[in-house]
Order: structure tokens, then sequence, then C-alpha cells
């Protein structure tokens, strides 16, 4: 426990902090529950039309409002989030099912596939048909990955080929 104790004692010299009064736990508190309820209103409508406006009259809030709120907090546009999910659920199943890259497409909110070829030239520098054939399909991760992350789980294999090609460029 001594060296717990030492440890916190160390943060607490060494890292900047302040207090906050109840008010302004009561602002954090409601800004991050209004985040959360777009972040869910997200998970739950991006496969069909997700309008801001809609948002913005749930919330009781002006459109322009809402879109500085998302933007300052989690430093995406409202549309650059949208697609960012979009693009995640279209990764995903690309990696966890055979489906048609047309029916990738439209299970994952994209009106048209040409929208869906562009963010998977931002995000991965390849088109969606490349992306699949480099990555191949592993219904093995199917239940691991999030719409929300690009974090990718491996099964063991994919993992000790990784580390191989990692060592053989070291």
């Amino acid at each position: 426990m001594g060296y717990v104790y030492s440890l916190i004692h160390q943060l607490m010299e060494n890292i900047p902090y302040h207090f906050i009064s109840k008010e302004e736990f009561n602002t954090i508190f409601l800004r991050m529950e209004r985040i959360n309820r777009f972040i869910q209103y997200v998970s739950e409508n991006y496969s069909g039309r997700v309008r801001l406006s809609t948002l913005a009259e749930k919330e009781g809030l002006s459109i322009s409002y809402l879109s500085h709120f998302i933007k300052e907090h989690l430093n995406y546009t409202f549309q650059e989030y949208v697609d960012l999910v979009r693009f995640n659920c279209a990764r995903r199943l690309l990696r966890t099912s055979d489906k048609r890259i047309l029916d990738i497409c439209i299970e994952s909110g994209f009106s048209d596939p040409r929208y869906m070829n562009r963010a998977f030239l931002k995000h991965t520098g390849m088109l969606p048909e490349a992306f699949r054939k480099h990555y191949g399909v592993n219904q093995n991760i199917a239940t691991l990955s999030s719409i929300h992350s690009f974090q990718q789980f491996f099964g063991l294999n994919e993992s000790l080929e990784i580390l191989q090609d990692y060592f053989a460029t070291q």
C-alpha cells in the first residue's frame, strides 16, 4: 500500500489538476448526457436518413448550436461522424460477411456506392473490393468489432502473421 500512496502522491504533485464546483460538474454531466444521446441516435439510425434537424428538435436546440456542440465535443462535424459510423459498419461487414458490396453499402446507410468508395479511399486508401481482398472475410471477428471504432481483433493465425511480418521488416 505504501507504493500506491507514493504513486498517488507523485501524481498529485506533478500533474496539474483543479477541483470543480457542483455547478461545473452538473454542466459537464449534462453535456456528456447530450453527447451520449447524439451517439445513440446515430447508432440506432445510421442505416437510414440521419438528420441533424430531427435531433435538434428532440433536444430543443437550434440546428446551428447543436452542430457547433457536436464539432466542439467530438471533433467531427455531424456529417463526418455519421459517415465514420457508416464506414465502420461497412468495414466490419466486409471483414465478417460475404455479402455483395452493394448490399453492404445499403445496409451501412450509404445512399450511393460512390459515397462508400470515397469513405474507403479516405480512411484506408483503397476501394471496398480491394479492402476485402486484402483483409479477407473472417467470421470470427464479427462479434468483436464495433461500428464506432477502427479497432480490429485478429485470431491467433492472423496475429502470428502480423508479428512475423513486423519482425521481418525490423
